[in-house]
Protein backbone atom coordinates (compact mmCIF):
# COMPACT_ATOMS: atom_id res chain seq x y z
CA UNK A 1 0.00 0.00 0.00
CA UNK A 2 2.79 2.40 0.95
CA UNK A 3 4.73 1.62 -2.25
CA UNK A 4 1.65 2.34 -4.34
CA UNK A 5 1.13 5.75 -2.68
CA UNK A 6 4.79 6.63 -3.21
CA UNK A 7 4.49 5.58 -6.86
CA UNK A 8 1.35 7.71 -7.30
CA UNK A 9 3.05 10.72 -5.71
CA UNK A 10 6.08 10.19 -7.93
CA UNK A 11 3.89 10.07 -11.04
CA UNK A 12 2.06 13.23 -10.01
CA UNK A 13 5.36 15.02 -9.36
CA UNK A 14 6.72 14.04 -12.76
CA UNK A 15 3.50 15.23 -14.46
CA UNK A 16 3.70 18.55 -12.64
CA UNK A 17 7.34 18.98 -13.66
CA UNK A 18 6.47 18.08 -17.25
CA UNK A 19 3.69 20.69 -17.30
CA UNK A 20 5.81 23.34 -15.58
CA UNK A 21 8.73 23.07 -17.96
CA UNK A 22 7.12 24.92 -20.92
CA UNK A 23 5.82 27.58 -18.55
CA UNK A 24 9.25 28.13 -17.03
CA UNK A 25 10.81 28.26 -20.50
CA UNK A 26 8.29 30.91 -21.58
CA UNK A 27 9.04 33.04 -18.54
CA UNK A 28 12.78 32.75 -19.17
CA UNK A 29 12.33 33.64 -22.84
CA UNK A 30 10.32 36.76 -21.98
CA UNK A 31 13.58 38.49 -21.17
CA UNK A 32 14.64 37.92 -24.76
CA UNK A 33 11.30 39.08 -26.19
CA UNK A 34 11.18 42.45 -24.46
CA UNK A 35 13.93 45.00 -24.72
CA UNK A 36 15.25 46.76 -21.65
CA UNK A 37 13.59 49.93 -22.90
CA UNK A 38 10.18 48.21 -23.19
CA UNK A 39 10.44 46.86 -19.66
CA UNK A 40 11.47 50.29 -18.39
CA UNK A 41 8.50 51.85 -20.17
CA UNK A 42 6.06 49.26 -18.77
CA UNK A 43 7.36 49.86 -15.27
CA UNK A 44 7.15 53.63 -15.73
CA UNK A 45 3.55 53.43 -17.01
CA UNK A 46 2.61 51.24 -14.04
CA UNK A 47 4.11 53.83 -11.70
CA UNK A 48 2.33 56.63 -13.56
CA UNK A 49 -1.01 55.01 -12.78
CA UNK A 50 0.07 54.74 -9.15
CA UNK A 51 0.80 58.49 -9.31
CA UNK A 52 4.52 58.02 -8.54
CA UNK A 53 6.10 60.88 -10.47
CA UNK A 54 9.79 60.04 -9.96
CA UNK A 55 9.35 56.38 -10.88
CA UNK A 56 7.35 57.29 -14.00
CA UNK A 57 9.79 59.88 -15.40
CA UNK A 58 10.85 57.60 -18.26
CA UNK A 59 7.26 57.49 -19.52
CA UNK A 60 6.58 61.18 -18.90
CA UNK A 61 9.77 62.37 -20.58
CA UNK A 62 9.19 60.07 -23.55
CA UNK A 63 5.83 61.70 -24.36
CA UNK A 64 6.44 65.15 -22.87
CA UNK A 65 7.05 66.98 -26.16
CA UNK A 66 4.35 65.13 -28.06
CA UNK A 67 1.69 65.98 -25.48
CA UNK A 68 3.06 69.41 -24.47
CA UNK A 69 3.13 68.48 -20.80
CA UNK A 70 4.81 70.67 -18.21
CA UNK A 71 6.83 68.43 -15.87
CA UNK A 72 6.40 70.80 -12.96
CA UNK A 73 2.64 71.11 -13.43
CA UNK A 74 2.23 67.37 -13.85
CA UNK A 75 4.32 66.65 -10.75
CA UNK A 76 2.20 69.09 -8.74
CA UNK A 77 -1.07 67.65 -10.02
CA UNK A 78 0.10 64.08 -9.40
CA UNK A 79 1.13 64.94 -5.84
CA UNK A 80 -2.18 66.64 -5.05
CA UNK A 81 -4.16 63.85 -6.73
CA UNK A 82 -2.21 61.14 -4.90
CA UNK A 83 -2.79 62.80 -1.53
CA UNK A 84 -6.47 63.31 -2.37
CA UNK A 85 -6.94 59.67 -3.43
CA UNK A 86 -5.10 58.35 -0.38
CA UNK A 87 -7.22 60.40 1.98
CA UNK A 88 -10.55 59.74 0.25
CA UNK A 89 -9.97 55.99 -0.20
CA UNK A 90 -8.39 55.55 3.23
CA UNK A 91 -5.69 53.34 1.75
CA UNK A 92 -2.14 53.78 0.46
CA UNK A 93 -2.38 51.19 -2.30
CA UNK A 94 -5.03 52.21 -4.79
CA UNK A 95 -6.07 51.06 -8.25
CA UNK A 96 -6.79 52.95 -11.45
CA UNK A 97 -10.51 52.48 -10.84
CA UNK A 98 -10.19 54.32 -7.50
CA UNK A 99 -8.60 57.22 -9.35
CA UNK A 100 -11.30 57.28 -12.01
CA UNK A 101 -14.05 57.37 -9.39
CA UNK A 102 -12.51 60.27 -7.47
CA UNK A 103 -11.16 62.41 -10.32
CA UNK A 104 -13.04 65.07 -12.19
CA UNK A 105 -11.86 67.15 -15.11
CA UNK A 106 -12.34 70.41 -13.21
CA UNK A 107 -10.16 69.44 -10.23
CA UNK A 108 -7.23 67.66 -11.90
CA UNK A 109 -7.00 68.78 -15.52
CA UNK A 110 -3.76 67.10 -16.65
CA UNK A 111 -4.26 63.88 -14.71
CA UNK A 112 -7.84 63.56 -15.94
CA UNK A 113 -6.79 64.21 -19.54
CA UNK A 114 -3.99 61.62 -19.43
CA UNK A 115 -5.54 58.71 -17.59
CA UNK A 116 -9.25 59.06 -16.91
CA UNK A 117 -10.86 59.52 -20.31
Amino acid sequence: MKDRKEKDVSQINSKVLFCQQPLVQNVINMEKRFSTESLKMASAVDNFFKLNFNESKFFIEHYQDLLSISNQNLRSEMTVAKNFIKSSCNKNDFELEDIKKKMSQNKFTQIYTNCCK
